[in-house]
């Protein structure tokens, strides 16, 4: 079934297209980012398999305009990979905010995106872009199903003594504040493949999913359940992130406030867009940088910034740990997780008490790959696996529409 995935940013669109023929098996056919959306000129990049990559200005857009444009350039005639729209086939929305609403992947229709716009509010930057591209597609494709895959709905069976938080009653009964969790396609499809990995059905283990991008978050997964995750009521909480703090005590917020003349919205506004990596490090928040400032040349600011960052990785990894009485794997996934071995190994470093025994030799030779990084006697395996959060959202798309049928 051919797929075309969307995953809308506040200032983005990404899509993939994807022949999809079953869950071990695809052909992608086109992928590619329209950038800068709002921000002045949208630039769209396109990249067809082994073909020549296209990249245009297309002046200032909104995402309506930006899914037209890259819906043409799928049709296009020197670089388009389908004759006509009607050949795609469905499409996958992943959408940020599904609050409790969403705990599957879930068919469009009128109410689903008024849902979406419903959590606008928890998630300003993103869920109002989403329901503009929904309305969008509805609208030039209205033959086409579509499946809304939520990044909130993998972690709807995290209990309530995990995801409530203790403020009163009457704000987490009318007003949903509580602990929703991100990045859930991704840990999802972690823990599936980790179970193919260990020869085992994915309810029988338990697994610590450690996803490492510009966003990062960490999931602990019981017999393929998430009983907990790091991220909360926004993806604010939890690990130090590109431009996020993470956990920090709320009375900072007003205390630099009082002290920069900010106000607080300003403050919060900044713990999103100008502190996490960042702000530890002074000149960037892309640990390509970061990472070479260290190693290259000996930057003690940056090696410190790296420090902290591994330092959060491995809380979480302990608590998680305790929290399942035990795991099965420890994995790696994501852009920074999947590029950056000696990161990886100063996080989960020290843990052999906890039956983690990283295999240097093989963890440090080793990038983009999908497969074991832990001795052969660790008890606790530790595996990096290669993202492909597209894959997992056309997989969604297709059993919902076959479930619908």
């Amino acid at each position: 079934m051919k797929v075309l995935v969307l995953n809308v940013g506040s200032s983005s669109i990404k899509y993939k297209l994807i022949d999809y023929i079953d869950a071990h098996t695809e052909t992608v056919m086109c992928s590619g980012e329209v950038d800068r959306i709002g921000n002045g000129i949208t630039a769209v990049a396109h990249k067809v398999p082994g073909g020549e990559k296209y990249f245009a200005e297309i002046g200032e857009a909104d995402h309506a305009q930006g899914l037209a444009a890259l819906l043409d350039l799928l049709v296009d005639d020197k670089y388009g990979v389908i004759n006509d729209l009607s050949e795609i086939e469905a499409i996958g929305h992943r959408v940020v905010h599904g609050g409790s609403v969403f705990n599957k992947a879930r068919l469009v229709d009128e109410q689903a995106i008024r849902d979406v716009e419903s959590f606008a509010e928890m998630a300003p930057l993103h869920n109002p872009a989403a329901a503009l591209v929904l309305r969008t597609c509805v609208e030039l494709m209205p033959n086409t199903p579509m499946v809304i895959v939520a990044d909130t709905a993998f972690h709807q069976t995290i209990p309530p003594k995990a995801h409530m938080y203790a403020v009163p009653l009457d704000l987490y009964e009318k007003y949903g504040v509580r602990k929703y969790g991100f990045h859930g396609t991704s840990h999802q499809y972690v823990a599936e493949v980790t179970a193919e990995m260990l020869g085992k059905d994915v309810s029988e283990i338990k697994v610590i999913s450690c996803h490492l991008g510009n966003g990062a978050s960490v999931c602990a997964i019981d017999h393929g359940k998430s009983v907990d995750t790091s991220m909360g009521f926004t993806p604010s909480q939890g690990l130090i992130m590109g431009t996020r703090a993470g956990d920090i005590d709320p009375n900072v917020i007003p205390y630099i406030a009082s002290k920069t003349g900010q106000t607080f919205e300003e403050v919060l506004r900044d713990t999103n867009k100008k502190y996490g990596i960042l702000a530890l490090t002074g000149f960037s928040a892309d640990f390509r940088d970061i990472r070479e400032a260290a190693f290259e040349r000996h930057d003690e600011v940056s090696i410190r910034a790296r420090s902290v960052y591994a330092h959060r990785i491995k809380q979480y990894v302990g608590a998680y740990y305790a929290v399942l009485n035990g795991a099965d794997a420890v994995v790696f996934t994501g852009g920074i997780a999947e590029h950056d071995p000696r990161l990886r190994a100063e996080a989960l470093s020290d843990l052999e008490n906890l039956g983690i025994i990283m295999d240097d030799e093989v963890n440090l030779a080793t990038e983009e790959f999908t497969g074991f990084i832990s001795k052969p006697e660790s008890p606790v395996k530790v595996l990096l696996i290669t993202a492909n959060e597209e894959h997992a959202i056309a997989g969604q798309v297709v059993a919902t529409i076959k479930e619908n049928r």
